[in-house]
């Protein structure tokens, strides 16, 4: 009997990436195999946003527009599979791809 996972396809491209990175990573010395879900600029965005900033601090931070700022998020939280700013900061979180 195949178990079915309901998740997104991004989320379980992103789980898959986890899980079979952390695996080939034991026994060779390499604490991350592969590269992060998050592109540098969505990591920027977030690290202000758990910070307390609002969308347009970190535009004028970033020098991007506050559309732009949205967009990170929103791309960030398609990925994770998740509705919400707070949903997407928890997942990043437990992922360990953001830090307090």
């Amino acid at each position: 009997m195949k178990l079915k996972i309901g998740l997104y396809p991004t989320t379980k491209k992103t789980f898959l990436i986890r899980y079979y990175g952390m695996i080939l990573a034991k026994g060779k010395g390499k604490k991350n195999m592969h590269k992060g879900i998050l592109t540098p600029r969505e990591k920027e965005v977030f690290d202000l946003l758990v910070m307390s900033r609002s969308t347009k601090e970190i535009a004028q931070i970033l020098h991007i527009s506050e559309k732009t700022v949205r967009n990170h998020i929103s791309n960030v939280m398609q990925k994770l599979g998740v509705k919400g700013r707070a949903s997407a900061v928890i997942e990043l979180l437990k992922l360990q791809e953001i830090h307090l």
